[in-house]
């Protein structure tokens, strides 16, 4: 206020020397010619370049529009807020250790009981904060507040540093169980040893001949010298006695097995040998009965081994052959043709080199009985394929598999085609007539396993039909003929609008939130990423042509049917179906070769090939049914 004073009388004393000496017609004032009134000069008292108008201080050069905010309890920037910025955070210290706990409090000062160090995790105790130390190794309190007990415990195991053999394995403490590992796993100074629970018994072996005397043990964790792993030795004083010995006639019992040179004391022991069982008393013997000897036994054995039936003396090899379904030459052959053998009386049969009981009528074979690889009946148009014979059914691939000369006709033999209706969270599925568009119901989805339905198919090598729940992301297996549900899993890409096994069994979708082809696990539902399809999708479909094993989609946003590679995901050979879609649903027929789609309530047919459609017919059910599918029929 001094300063505006003195401000005023300066200009009023500059005014009135300007108006003095008016009798001489000058204006002896300093400003006279200047033309200029000072009155409306802006006041800036402080100086800080703001004028006092502006100035919410004016007689403080640290206080103007603009300023720096500075701690001292001002609004230094006039901006209507005071010290905002500068402010330290504080802490409350309650038990005076020189670290807070709690908010933080803001002021430009630490306020009484306060202090800037946080991180106490006891502020009623001072001897618990940041700062101190733990160097008792039975104290179990956290004093220093780094979430760890008092101790060390590098492992986790419950014993501190100081009471264990080795802190850095949780295995190793005063309380684990000693274990054959080379480690001292119970920190009681000795490693492995008798203490160990898996420690082997081993044996003293006296005569170094690999073989223990059972009668002095020892457990160890590795065989110690002197020692074998075994314990039938009979004589653990002499080396040449075991049970790996040969027996010899020498009176003793070379091989413990308790018999001294197979015969009685009476026997010249000197030239013994080992002879066979001879049972048919053929002069051949049984080669699965040796029996050793200082001398052949005078009857009941053989010298060879060479009889493949000892109870028949007719069987043997100096015997002939004859069709009698037995090996009688002992050659390892059954009525094989061989010289000897009349097969005047056998059979004729035909090559099955593919084993699935047809055979190929230009390979005949005659044989006293079937020989492998051959087969009773011929017929087989391809002798190379197991799944080709004449009965087999006929699936899609491409290939005559029955041998009736015309190709997949029975790939949908036993199969319907069904969709699913879902009103609200029930659901009702439907067999619907190919032909003509007209429907059945077959089975009610309770409401307790209804999902947001969305698309399923029918996987022929398990047996098992698979439905896709587009609105909780999850895969479910599902009996069409009685409406109950299993949930596999989740899928992880909720907006799969499309699910068909295909190319090498696996089972494929189309992800519309990212427009890529994806591949999910039949067991657990996780979907993995096969790549970016090029194009973006709408509601779509998916199905696949098992004769030319290709993918094919079906996408309403560009009412466009188009193939997929099932290697990299990209979508090809992009044709438009002149269909105004709204959901889609679509499954391949590999006995017209066509594209059967379910858009909204209309049925169409399509043809793969071109993309040109025909309408079916109207589907009179209600609801949503944006699925189709080729499933076994249900039992009546």
């Amino acid at each position: 206020m001094t300063r505006l004073l003195l401000s005023l009388l300066i200009l009023s004393a500059c005014t009135d020397s300007a108006t003095k000496d008016s009798s001489s017609g000058v204006d002896s004032g300093v400003g006279a010619d200047s033309g200029a009134d000072d009155s409306d000069a802006a006041v800036d008292n402080d100086g800080d370049g703001s004028p006092e108008g502006e100035d919410c201080d004016d007689a403080d050069p640290t206080t103007y529009p603009g300023a720096a905010e500075l701690c001292d309890g001002k609004d230094n920037s006039c901006d209507g807020a005071i010290d905002e910025g500068v402010q330290s955070s504080f802490y409350a210290d309650g038990d005076g250790d020189g670290y807070g706990a709690g908010d933080p409090l803001l002021a430009c000062e630490a306020p009484s009981g306060a202090v800037a160090q946080d991180g106490d995790c006891d502020d009623a105790d001072p001897r618990y904060n940041p700062g101190a130390a733990e160097t008792d190794c039975a104290d179990p309190n956290d004093y220093n507040c780094d979430g760890s007990v008092g101790y060390a415990d590098g492992d986790g195991d419950g014993f501190a540093a100081c009471q264990e053999c080795d802190d850095g394995d949780a295995t190793v403490n005063p309380t684990a169980i000693e274990v054959c590992d080379g480690r001292d796993n119970d920190c009681d100074g000795a490693t492995d040893g008798s203490d160990a629970t898996d420690a082997t018994t081993f044996y003293a072996d006296s005569d170094g001949d690999g073989y223990g005397d059972v009668d002095f043990p020892v457990l160890d964790c590795a065989q110690p010298e002197g020692y074998a792993s075994v314990s039938t030795d009979c004589d653990d004083g002499a080396d040449a006695v075991n049970p790996g010995a040969a027996e010899v006639c020498d009176t003793i019992d070379n091989d413990c097995d308790g018999l001294i040179d197979d015969a009685d004391d009476s026997v010249d022991l000197t030239t013994g040998g080992t002879f066979y069982a001879d049972n048919d008393g053929d002069g051949f013997g049984d080669a699965d009965a040796p029996t050793l000897a200082c001398a052949l036994p005078a009857s009941g054995a053989a010298e060879n081994d060479a009889d493949c039936d000892d109870g028949d003396g007719a069987v043997n090899p100096d015997a002939s052959e004859v069709c009698d379904e037995l090996d009688n030459d002992c050659d390892g052959l059954i009525d094989d043709a061989d010289d000897s053998v009349d097969l005047s009386t056998g059979e004729t049969f035909y090559g099955d080199s593919d084993g699935d009981g047809y055979g190929d009528s230009d390979e005949l074979i005659t044989a006293c009985a079937l020989p492998s690889g051959a087969a009773v009946v011929d017929g087989d148009c391809d002798d190379g394929a197991g799944t080709t014979y004449p009965g087999a059914t006929d699936a899609c691939d491409g290939e005559d598999n029955n041998c009736d000369g015309l190709i997949d006709e029975d790939s949908t033999l036993g199969l319907q085609l069904v969709s699913v209706e879902m009103v609200g969270s029930s659901g009702t599925v439907y067999a619907i007539d190919a032909g003509t568009a007209s429907y059945t119901a077959l089975a009610t989805l309770s409401s307790a396993t209804a999902v947001g339905f969305n698309s399923a198919t029918y996987d022929s090598a398990s047996g098992r039909t698979i439905a896709h729940d587009y609105t909780n992301a999850k895969l479910w297996e599902m009996d069409v003929c009685d409406g109950t549900m299993s949930e596999i899993g989740a899928t992880g890409v909720g907006n799969t609008c499309g699910i068909v096994f295909g190319p090498g069994g696996l089972l494929y979708g189309l992800d519309t939130s990212s427009d890529s082809l994806v591949t999910l696990d039949p067991a657990t539902g996780a979907a993995t990423l096969v790549g970016s399809l090029g194009i973006a999708l709408g509601s779509c479909g998916l199905a696949y042509d098992c004769a030319s094993d290709t993918l094919i989609g079906v996408d309403s946003a560009g009412a466009q049917l188009f193939y997929v590679d099932a290697t990299t995901g990209a979508a090809t050979t992009k044709l438009p179906l002149g269909i105004s879609f709204g959901s889609v649903g679509v499954e391949y027929n590999p006995v017209d070769g066509m594209l059967y789609i379910m858009n909204g309530s209309q049925l169409y047919m399509a043809n793969p090939a071109t993309g040109s459609s025909t309408l079916v017919g109207a589907v009179g059910f209600s609801g949503s049914r944006d699925d189709l599918s080729f499933v076994p029929e249900c039992a009546p």
